[in-house]
């Protein structure tokens, strides 16, 4: 029974690589914590003293072979041999970007962060008070929105109806700007959809809306998923993407209802027309990059390739880097589903997970950055 188990795992292992982000069906697979990666090689080696004797050849096959398929899912789940960092068990996040320094210090801060319905569920004097005590040069801010639970629209389109379908509810457009203004003054501001950003610096350009796409409504999957905006640096242009890609399935439905895979269908078709509408933008982009916002997805093997040397950043002094969820799911924090990607000429002098003050299921991404 471990021979065939470990086996099975050895298959299931290349299968994960070659099919996430490329076959619907795997998205449910995908949704699995990456930390499952490496539970399961050591539940297994746990199991080997306890099974029946065999030849020695074979045990120190199967036991070689348990280990390597350990050390492969520590590298794809993204455990790194790196003690906790005294300062990040100190305040509870996970440290800075160890690659460029863990000094924090550096010429410009992004802060991003899915707000989980701008601040419907959260007093709204201290949903704002924790923005601004960021002192972010620029934020990337997903969930520009509420949720209503009414019936949805009959009005919406079809694929605006499929997605939401399991959720029981629609997102529903606001407009914050008046109060955004007045907790940023002087700062520059950019809407698009669901997605925002709010940058000290000025906004030379923003992204166009994608083609096909209808202005003005309140259909979910109508809104683009990707917002670039350019800032001016001095003589230069540093350009950010806001990201918010779909999410892979809809828990709430059970696996063996026909809704369950349409919705994830659905949404796997809606993820990857968006992460191939970035990786376009950044094929034709000269300018430095910095990519960061929820993608929900724990698997960054999915977002690499996205060219023009763009490499996810990971946080320094964590063994392991998770951001989902901070509330309302029973669920612990296994998750790592927001992520930052930056280009050549971007230094990345400072990165971390950081707090969230409970205002949201997701964990902030603070970053310090300078251009090189």
């Amino acid at each position: 029974m471990l021979a065939g188990a470990t086996a099975a795992w050895a298959a299931l292992l290349p299968a994960h690589v070659l099919l996430t982000g490329r076959w619907w069906p795997w998205f449910a697979m995908a949704a699995l914590p990456p930390i499952t990666l490496v539970a399961v090689p050591l539940l297994l080696l746990a199991l080997v003293p306890l099974a029946r004797p065999a030849r020695r050849w074979r045990t120190a096959a199967l036991v070689a072979a348990l280990a390597a398929a350990l050390a492969a899912g520590a590298v794809l789940a993204g455990i790194r041999p790196v003690a906790w960092a005294t300062a990040a068990a100190a305040d509870g996040a996970d440290g800075a970007d160890g690659a460029d320094g863990a000094d924090g210090a550096g010429g410009l801060k992004v802060f991003a962060w899915n707000t989980e319905y701008w601040d419907m569920t959260d007093d709204t004097g201290r949903f704002y008070a924790f923005l601004r005590a960021q002192h972010a040069d620029v934020y990337l801010l997903q969930e520009y929105i509420y949720w209503t639970d009414r019936p949805i629209d009959s009005g919406q389109t079809a694929a605006g109806r499929a997605g939401n379908a399991g959720i029981g509810g629609e997102p529903i457009r606001i407009d914050a700007l008046p109060l955004i203004r007045a907790a940023f003054p002087g700062y520059h501001i950019a809407v698009d959809g669901e997605l925002i950003s709010i940058s000290r610096l000025p906004i030379v350009a923003t992204s166009a809306p994608p083609a096909g796409k209808t202005p003005g409504t309140d259909a979910f999957d109508d809104w683009d998923k990707v917002q670039r905006v350019d800032v001016r640096v001095g003589p230069r242009v540093l350009s950010l993407y806001n990201v918010h890609l779909p999410s892979p399935v809809d828990w709430s439905r059970h696996p063996w209802s026909s809704a369950f895979y349409r919705i994830a269908h659905h949404q796997f078709d809606q993820w990857r027309a968006a992460l191939s509408r970035l990786r376009a933008d950044v094929a034709r982009n000269p300018n430095p990059m910095v990519v960061a916002g929820d993608f929900n997805s724990p698997w960054v093997g999915g977002l690499e390739g996205l060219g023009h040397g763009l490499r996810p950043r990971s946080p320094g002094g964590a063994l392991y880097s998770a951001s989902w969820p901070t509330r309302e799911f029973a669920a612990p924090r296994l998750w790592r589903l927001d992520w930052a990607l930056t280009s050549a000429g971007v230094k990345v002098t400072g990165y971390r997970f950081g707090a969230n003050h409970g205002l949201s299921d997701h964990l902030a991404q603070e970053m310090h950055i300078s251009l090189g």
